[in-house]
């Protein structure tokens, strides 16, 4: 038998025998990691999601667009336009090489109600990337009108700045306040911080605009005024509110037992439902209340959302001493005036009638020195508030720091009105949208959502419609459901195609169909309002619980994919079982065959 021969016979026993053993083999396993890539918008993110492609092909399996069952979502861009896209993984955003400088207008909001004469503050906050001293100026406009200008520098490479504003009210409804980002050195100012901050012209993407809405509504605020004897400090508080034009005052001062002096029609004290209209009622002399005004007085506070101002002029005690929040004060007197130094405005008083300890809770409006020698103070009650007054002769020195005392009163007593719950409010979700566009609206009726928490609440019917400005009809009504808040009812409904000003208005009735009043509140609808707003990426991609990288850092891209790739798998073969083994083997038998019958050899 010759050497090849014997060779063939070895395959062939060799291939038997393990076919008979079947051995099994285990190795790892590792496929390519399947990536989702999406292009998230921004400067230079399509051009950016081409190459961060091209980089990742080589190891990763690279599906464009969103794809369930990715192990990794990588966003390329800066912003993240309208509804996040869905992910799959984990969530890696990529900062294209192109916006390596930016500014961002990340918020910008204003009050959803301003008074015409009041000063509208107006909050921006930027994210500035890569312009490490630089100045940048902040711009609100009405239309085409400046109405104030900020500049804030730029302290790092990678900053989050804050800057408020100041609007005022051009014109009495909703008003369309723009915000623009620029650059302060394009008109010629120099440079703040290093020779190396990049040049004006470096600066591509600096800049912005956002826009903000805010209802400019000449809201005024019922306030009931009574004195329960006459009080000279409660004369000149009730002076200052009625020269303020926000305010409509309704008084009663008692002269005597049976002698008291009205201006307006004022109503009982002792008498809770008829206090119900006023937003606020000053107590002149609360000293000489009687047990059943103080109860009325709390119930008002509870039921009614309302504050209730008691300006004491003694430090005597009697019934409504249960609404001060204070276990008992202390008569403070001396020769020396004490400024009692607030925001609103300043107060003087040499004598203090000061709590020696105040209940949790409490907010302390003005001290003397320090806070605690409290000289007036507010505390909740129900839904309501309190605000006592400890400065018992400020009124002698009403007219030092720069009137300080009707400053002060005014803005304390309008800061509580305003807080107090209308009978139905309005609250649309956005007040920007676009034409056609669904909106969601939660209404609050007050009655029911401060009825007695004990009870079962009462059946009421929200219903509420869209009106166009100028247009003829109602508008479709939709029924809005309550929710788990109580007195809170919520639904949507859609604006109709008209650009402008809509009307949100809500119809509340009773279960046996009276009507219980109504409420309205305005929305902006226009082409270029309709795009959602912009979230910043990194930010929103930290939140998902991912990472942020830029292009140029590839090495962190791969180590962020790498930490959320599928680990090796164990995978066992029998390559025993292959069927390609089969003709192996009868080919060595043949071969082996073949050559003894040529040698003539069985």
């Amino acid at each position: 038998m010759t050497l090849l021969a014997r060779a063939l016979r070895l395959i062939a026993i060799v291939i038997a025998v393990l076919g008979v053993v079947d051995p099994a083999f285990t190795w790892p396993r590792t496929d390519r990691p399947l990536v989702a890539l999406i292009d998230a918008g921004g400067r230079g993110a399509s051009a950016a999601t081409d190459r961060v492609a091209r980089a990742l092909a080589a190891n990763y399996e690279v599906h464009r667009g969103p794809i369930a069952g990715a192990e990794s979502t990588v966003l390329v861009g800066t912003v993240l336009p309208g509804a996040p896209p869905a992910v799959s993984g984990a969530v890696v955003a990529v900062a294209p090489t192109a916006a390596a400088r930016r500014v961002e207008i990340i918020a910008a909001t204003a009050p959803a109600v301003a008074s015409p004469a009041a000063r509208i503050p107006v909050v921006v906050t930027l994210r500035a990337v890569g312009v490490n001293g630089r100045t940048l100026r902040v711009d609100v406009l009405d239309g085409r009108v400046l109405l104030d200008r900020r500049t804030i520098a730029v302290p790092n490479d990678d900053a989050r700045l804050e800057v408020t504003l100041s609007a005022a009210a051009l014109q009495i409804g909703l008003t369309r306040l723009a915000i623009r980002v620029s650059d302060d050195a394009a008109d010629g100012a120099a440079p703040t911080a290093a020779a190396s901050a990049p040049a004006a012209s470096d600066i591509a993407s600096l800049g912005g605009e956002a826009v903000t809405v805010t209802e400019v509504a000449d809201e005024r605020w019922p306030v009931l005024v009574v004195d329960a004897r006459p009080s000279w400090m409660s004369t000149f508080v009730r002076r200052a509110i009625e020269a303020d034009r926000r305010f409509v005052v309704t008084s009663r001062v008692n002269t005597s037992t049976t002698v008291a002096v009205e201006s307006g029609n004022a109503p009982a004290l002792s008498n809770a439902d008829a206090l119900t209209p006023f937003a606020a009622i000053v107590i002149g002399a609360p000293d000489a209340l009687a047990a059943s005004d103080v109860r009325a007085l709390e119930t008002f506070a509870r039921r009614r959302g309302g504050a209730v101002v008691l300006l004491m002029d003694r430090p005597d005690t009697g019934p409504f001493a249960a609404l001060t929040s204070a276990a008992a004060w202390r008569d403070v007197r001396g020769v020396e005036r004490r400024v009692l130094a607030t925001p609103a405005g300043s107060l003087v008083a040499t004598e203090l009638a000061v709590p020696t300890s105040l209940a949790a809770g409490v907010d302390v409006l003005a001290a003397a020195g320090n806070a605690e020698t409290p000289a007036v103070w507010q505390a909740p009650l129900g839904a309501g508030r309190v605000i006592v007054n400890g400065a018992l002769d400020a009124w002698r020195y009403r007219v030092r720091e720069q009137n300080g005392f009707a400053r002060f009163w005014t803005h304390t007593i309008g800061r509580a009105a305003a807080s107090a719950p209308p009978a139905i409010s309005v609250e649309p979700a956005t007040r920007v949208l676009a034409p056609n566009a669904s909106l969601d609206v939660r209404v609050t009726v007050r009655a029911v959502q401060l009825s007695d928490p004990t009870k079962p609440a009462p059946t009421v019917a929200v219903r509420a419609r869209a009106i166009a400005r100028g247009a003829i009809g109602d508008g479709e009504l939709v029924h809005l459901w309550p929710t788990p808040e109580r007195g809170v009812f919520a639904g949507s409904l859609t604006v109709g195609a008209t650009q402008g000003t809509h009307r949100i208005v809500a119809d509340v009735v009773s279960a046996d169909g009276a009507a219980l009043g109504s409420a309205s509140a305005d929305v902006l609808t226009g082409e270029e309002l309709g795009a959602p707003a912009s979230q910043d990426l990194a930010a929103w991609a930290t939140a998902q619980g991912g990472v942020s990288v830029t292009e140029a850092d590839a090495p962190a891209l791969e180590r962020a994919l790498r930490a959320h790739a599928a680990p090796p798998t164990a995978e066992q073969v029998r390559p025993m079982r292959s069927m390609w083994w089969l003709p192996v083997f009868i080919a060595a038998l043949g071969g082996e065959w073949w050559l003894r019958r040529r040698r003539g050899e069985r």
